[in-house]
């Protein structure tokens, strides 16, 4: 499992009945040096509630490729970064 770090830059698609988002995020930060290929942004997938736009998360999980939309980071889990 990578990780990915970023502030989101905005919503694709949001399911309210179960959590599922679909966000584009700038990449700050990762340990999987193949996302470098996809900077400055990618989009982020995953159950989870909605999150703040512009707020820095990191993200748990693997980049996948969706047979119709592509290149896409499938996370299993999230947390969000505090500025010191």
């Amino acid at each position: 499992m990578t990780y990915i770090e970023g502030s989101i830059k905005g919503y694709l698609f949001y399911n309210e009945d179960t959590s599922y988002s679909v966000l584009r995020l700038d990449i700050i930060d990762t340990d999987d040096k193949n996302i470098a290929r996809y900077e400055p942004t990618i989009v982020v997938c995953g159950f989870f509630p909605r999150l703040d736009a512009y707020k820095n998360y990191r993200f748990y999980g693997e980049v996948a490729e969706h047979p119709k939309y592509g290149i896409q980071y499938q996370a299993t889990r999230y947390e969000s970064i505090v500025e010191q």
